[in-house]
């Protein structure tokens, strides 16, 4: 019995050191993407050396944000590391680290061996680096584009992106296909004919694209957030969150995973993970469309005081999406703030008259208001705009 009670103690501090470490390095990663370089190498440090582990990626993302605080040496320490263990990114950052050092040699000497080992370089994007723009009127800048450095994949996506940008869909398609028949199966290739299908509005085709390349990359994040993308557009939420649970599996540090499986799962009534992943999400960024989501997820949840905490926050800029004035609104009647319900709600109609939502809430709003008249007069255009429930406070309320 002591020999099970043992290895049970063993097994539960092994998933919860396990569970620590997790929760550090999304914690790192995520202060890293917020901009917090100062908090994110010292939580990078505390990672390494807790779990006395040697991560490539942690050493690449720890040396971009020494780079980011202008700590040179630090940061050629850390892309050095990266780098000797073939990870081609830290290249490019150890040719930025240079070039802000005014190190001319060094920083071709990166920029050149990025693009000999980059699995996917795409030169076009070096070549307007701002990073760079001190070597642009060198002979040595001269001289590493005299050499062609896209090979025939990403001539024919960035040729395709063109006509793709023109809206002259089948060409773009056509480029595409072309060079897959050339070539043979690239999942670049059929990822971007699936973004073709999509900007034309044929998310059937897009998603039936997408999946042909999961079925050559099945661990790709990449591929697999493209397709959650598709099923949420499709309505598809509980399938979106699927995929995005695979993501999140396999990169629990991926932020914008977190982010779409917080929209996906409000949308597919999976509420607890919604405000799960918000939360998080919340801890490192503050921006507008997450203020709005986690009201609309706190919204859903019947927790309309905190619903309130993220839409009041919105209600800052000059120019308030009518969006803002409607889901405050529709807060403010769950809690039976009446007034303030029909001011928002009132705001939002005169921005957009045709809402069936708003007219009907706002027909509420007023009725517990006292004016009984006013409500009819929002619940009957609510009606026309295609609102059933308004039918039945008409027949319930308004039947003289």
């Amino acid at each position: 019995m002591t020999k099970f009670f043992i290895i049970g103690l063993l097994i539960i501090g092994t998933i919860a050191k396990s569970q620590h470490s997790e929760d550090a390095r999304i914690d790192a990663f995520g202060k890293f993407e917020s901009g917090a370089y100062n908090e994110a190498v010292d939580a990078f440090n505390k990672l390494l050396t807790e779990n006395s582990i040697n991560d490539q990626k942690i050493e690449l993302y720890r040396g971009i944000a020494e780079y980011k605080l202008k700590n040179y040496q630090a940061a050629i320490s850390d892309l050095k590391a990266s780098g000797d263990k073939n990870n081609s990114g830290s290249d490019i950052w150890l040719a930025r680290v240079y070039a802000d050092l005014n190190d001319k040699q060094n920083a071709i000497f990166y920029i050149q061996r990025y693009l000999q080992k980059a699995d996917d370089p795409f030169p076009e994007k070096i070549n307007k680096d701002s990073a760079f723009r001190f070597l642009y009127r060198t002979n040595e800048w001269l001289d590493l584009w005299q050499k062609n450095w896209m090979n025939d994949t990403q001539k024919a996506l960035l040729d395709a992106d063109y006509y793709l940008s023109g809206k002259d869909f089948g060409q773009a398609h056509q480029i595409i296909e072309n060079e897959i028949i050339k070539n043979g199966t690239n999942t670049q290739l059929i990822a971007f004919n699936s973004e073709i299908y999509e900007k034309e509005g044929n998310l059937e085709l897009a998603l039936n694209e997408v999946n042909k390349a999961i079925t050559i990359d099945p661990e790709s994040n990449e591929l697999l957030k493209l397709k959650a993308s598709y099923l949420s557009s499709l309505g598809k939420f509980s399938d979106a969150v699927i995929d995005l649970n695979h993501v999140v599996k396999n990169c629990p540090e991926d932020f914008d995973a977190r982010y779409s499986r917080a929209g996906a799962a409000l949308n597919a009534k999976q509420i607890e993970l919604a405000k799960s992943d918000i939360q998080l999400y919340l801890k490192y960024f503050g921006t507008e469309k997450t203020f709005y989501l986690a009201g609309q997820i706190y919204y859903a949840s019947g927790e309309y005081l905190n619903a309130l905490k993220y839409f009041n926050r919105l209600m800052d800029k000059k120019y308030p999406d009518v969006r803002y004035y409607r889901a405050r609104g529709m807060t403010y009647y769950q809690t039976n703030s009446f007034d303030q319900a029909v001011y928002d709600l009132s705001m939002s109609l005169d921005l957009e008259p045709g809402n069936a939502e708003a007219n009907l809430y706002l027909g509420l709003a007023q009725y517990y208001n006292g004016n009984a008249k006013s409500a009819c007069y929002y619940w009957n255009r609510a009606k026309e705009l295609g609102e059933l429930k308004s039918i039945t406070y008409l027949q319930k309320y308004c039947s003289q």
